[in-house]
């Protein structure tokens, strides 16, 4: 609340000022003054107890804009007067606003509401403001890990097109590998319309787009996506044989996303000649684990602690295969209510599971 005082020789004026600030919920008047002589005593005598004035220019024995001058840190000023010329003396003591004889209750509010607004003192507005700060800085982080996430995922698919071509140049075998690039292209639209979506309202965008699918036909096709990034590091992707024909509830295109995110991963760390296990196990009838595996040189206990909780993201480990990737894959499972977790084990290498809501299969 501002603690203001009217200085006004116009009683007329003065009489409405105190109505219009006394019927104010932010306002409390403490003393009106027709004499800006006594007006000056009293805040030289109460130099903190006055946040607003509302102050006359032409008075007698001195003008509103000589008692400024006399005060050394003088509060927030609203200008009032009759002559508009006095609306550039307003802005030069850089007055909070500047209102024309007769007030009006419009212009009386709007003039209020600047000094709110600039009011030192005003913690709830500044808290209001740190909350903009933090929600507009939030909305440019989130802006930058999509397109650090697009950017990322788009690297395994562009990456086996560039051989495909390639191959098909060299060999003009052109049917089944236009149609694998056409399938490449399609999956790359689709992931990123998928995420744009999500971008505008994840949590009803994904309650609409849930289904129950068969699990078994997601993995060979993600491991038929990443034959060739595989085959080019001589690292063999082992699907056991018992894979169990579930039917699991997610949305198939972040799933997918998901699994071919960390099995990139576990490739990249793969040493040359290695291997990548991938393995189903049913929890109880209504859960079901995969887990992933490899043999690389594994995670460090620094890095494991925040292996999930990239806040921004770091060019070099994305280009290790640890980073924006791994964070936005575990935002999307938790999205889906699927639990993304590495595994703690004592052999070298590796782990990752995910633990899925399972559906009998339709018969």
């Amino acid at each position: 609340m501002l603690h203001c005082i009217i200085i006004d020789d116009d009683a007329m004026t003065q009489a409405n000022l105190r109505f219009l600030c006394t019927k104010h919920p932010s306002l409390k008047l403490v003393q009106s003054f027709s004499s800006p002589v006594e007006a000056l005593q009293f805040l030289e005598n109460n130099p903190i107890s006055v946040d607003l004035i509302f102050l006359d220019i032409e008075m007698p024995e001195m003008s509103g804009l000589d008692l400024l001058d006399l005060l050394s840190k003088p509060p927030m000023v609203i200008i009032v007067t009759t002559n508009p010329i006095h609306a550039f003396a307003a802005f030069e003591y850089k007055a909070v606003d500047f209102l024309k004889k007769p007030i009006s209750k419009v212009r009386f509010e709007q003039a209020v509401q600047k000094a709110i607004v600039q009011d030192p003192n005003n913690r709830e507005f500044d808290q209001r403001v740190e909350v903009i700060r933090n929600t507009i800085q939030k909305l440019a982080e989130e802006k930058r890990n999509m397109i650090s996430l697009l950017a990322h995922d788009l690297r395994n698919p562009l990456f086996s097109l560039q051989i495909k071509v390639a191959s098909l140049k060299a060999h003009r075998v052109q049917n089944k590998l236009a149609e694998d690039i056409e399938q490449a292209i399609y999956r790359i639209r689709h992931l990123t319309s998928l995420i744009l979506r999500l971008q505008e309202d994840e949590a009803l965008e994904i309650s609409k787009i849930s289904a129950p699918f068969a699990l078994k036909p997601l993995l060979e096709s993600v491991v038929g996506h990443l034959k060739t990034i595989a085959d080019s590091r001589k690292v063999r992707i082992s699907i056991q044989n018992n894979i169990p024909d579930a039917v699991v509830l997610a949305e198939p295109t972040l799933l997918e996303h998901i699994i071919e995110n960390i099995l990139s991963n576990a490739v990249k760390f793969s040493p040359e000649f290695g291997r990548v296990d991938i393995s189903v196990s049913e929890l109880n009838p209504q859960q079901l684990k995969i887990r992933i595996s490899d043999h690389g040189p594994g995670i460090s206990s620094q890095k494991l602690v925040n292996v999930f909780n990239a806040s921004k993201p770091d060019m070099r480990q994305m280009e290790k295969g640890l980073g924006i990737g791994l964070s936005l894959s575990k935002r999307f499972a938790e999205l889906m209510q699927i639990a993304l977790e590495v595994e703690d084990t004592s052999i070298k290498g590796t782990t990752i599971a995910l633990t899925l809501k399972q559906r009998p299969a339709c018969n």
